[in-house]
């Protein structure tokens, strides 16, 4: 589907939440290209993924997983950084998600080889939305007292058809 305007019509005849309806959401965003350099990632978790997802009450959602390495399935790599967000609208670029000041915006959580930690507070920026739909934001996730991760990612789109509701 190389056209904008196949998207379009894809996207406005069907009422599930996939990836093409992110993609036109995302497409009006602008690169962002007047914005500062991202500061560096969190810790050691460099690489970033982000794809289309469901809320916990079937609405739409966009994850973003962190990882230390380059993965093919960042969802199954480990060490994590796993992030949601849950948009109210379209456009992302220059939101601010922050839990749990703002109830039901975001969640996220630090993985580790079977399991997961949920951070207390966080908040999710996304800053810019490229043409190709890389993601660019910050994020600061506290798990307790001392122990604060903070930093940028670009995260690389991963399509997936996501049928949520």
């Amino acid at each position: 589907m190389p056209g904008g305007t196949t998207r379009q019509a894809d996207a406005a005849g069907r009422r599930s939440w996939h990836h093409a309806g992110l993609i036109l959401g995302l497409a009006g965003c602008g690169s962002g290209s007047d914005l500062a350099p991202l500061p560096s990632a969190p810790d050691n978790y460099a690489y970033a993924y982000a794809s289309p997802s469901c809320a916990p009450w079937d609405g739409r959602a966009v994850e973003i997983l962190l990882t230390t390495a380059p993965a093919a399935a960042p969802e199954e790599a480990r060490p994590q950084l796993r992030l949601a967000i849950y948009p109210r609208t379209p456009e992302l670029q220059g939101t601010t998600y922050r839990w749990p000041v703002d109830q039901e915006m975001a969640t996220g959580a630090r993985c580790e080889a079977d399991s997961c930690q949920s951070a207390t507070e966080g908040d999710v920026r996304i800053r810019s939305v490229h043409p190709d739909s890389t993601l660019e934001g910050t994020v600061t996730l506290r798990f307790g007292p001392g122990d604060v991760l903070t930093g940028g990612f670009r995260a690389v789109w991963r399509s997936r058809r996501m049928l949520c509701g």
